[in-house]
This record gives C-alpha cells, structure tokens and sequence, in this order.
C-alpha cells in the first residue's frame, strides 16, 4: 500500500498526530481477551474487523513515521544550514577581531613613537 508524502508537521500538528496514533493503538476493549476459557456462553470472536482495525492502526503509524521521517530529514537540512552559517560568522567575527586587535597594535605604536 502506497502512501502519499505529507508536509513537515509544526510542534502542535505533531503533537495532535502523535496522540490520534497512540489513541488508536490503545486496545480500546479488551473484553474478548479476559474472558474465562472455558465459558459456557462463549461469544465468536470477529477476527475480520479485528484484522482490519489492526491494519488500519499500522497504516497509521507507518503514515505517522513517513511524515516524521520527512520532517526529520527537513531538520537536519536546516541544521546543516544554520551549522554553515555559523561556521561563516565565526570566520568573519575572527576576521574582525584580528582586525581591531591589529588597528589597536598599531595606535600603540603610534603613540610611543610620538
């Protein structure tokens, strides 16, 4: 089954996507599973909307973790980013502060020799 690419999601849209796929993997009842083996009324089992609740469930979460997945990548591209931005204003702010630090040596000289 193929899933379509959604957008990155911001903090709140993630937040709201997390917790309608945590709520829908939540067992909602779980009457089937506790009651006695040997019941003398027992109740048949509906296997099929279990199945496909189940598979509705996983298709959630592989949406969920494909658009994290995207997301993802989007952060480590901007962090790549702002890391080479910062690399170039460290340069630069070096730069300048041998700049001053030079233009101060020079005023230092300047001043004995007068």
């Amino acid at each position: 089954m193929l899933h379509k690419k959604q957008p990155p999601l911001n903090k709140i849209a993630f937040n709201s996507r997390f917790e309608e796929a945590k709520s829908s993997v939540e067992v909602k009842s779980r009457s089937h599973y506790s009651a006695p083996l040997m019941s003398s009324n027992p109740q048949p089992f509906d296997w099929e909307s279990d199945i496909e609740q189940l598979e509705q469930r996983i298709n959630d979460l592989a949406s969920l973790c494909n658009s994290l997945r995207e997301e993802n990548r989007g952060i480590r591209i901007r962090l790549q980013e702002a890391t080479a931005e910062r690399d170039q204003l460290r340069e630069k702010n070096q730069f300048a502060v041998q700049s001053v630090e030079s233009m101060l040596e020079s005023v230092r000289v300047l001043e004995r020799e007068s």
